[in-house]
């Protein structure tokens, strides 16, 4: 008898990009997370949830 499952995966992207600001760097991550390849992963979600600039100084978005 053959058995189909789906799992709820969890995880993390991380994607750094060069942006003259915070608002441009977030469209191209975003588009980095869109184009990424996640293998036999369908319907993916994702949201930002931390920033960080290059000086270390991070923001958690949720």
């Amino acid at each position: 008898m053959k058995y189909s499952f789906d799992f709820d995966v969890h995880g993390h992207f991380h994607t750094e990009v060069e942006a003259e600001t915070e608002a441009e760097a977030r469209k191209i991550a975003e588009n980095n997370f869109s184009e990424a390849d996640f293998g036999a992963l369908e319907n993916l979600e994702g949201d930002v949830y931390y920033v960080e600039d290059e000086n270390g100084e991070g923001t958690y978005l949720m």
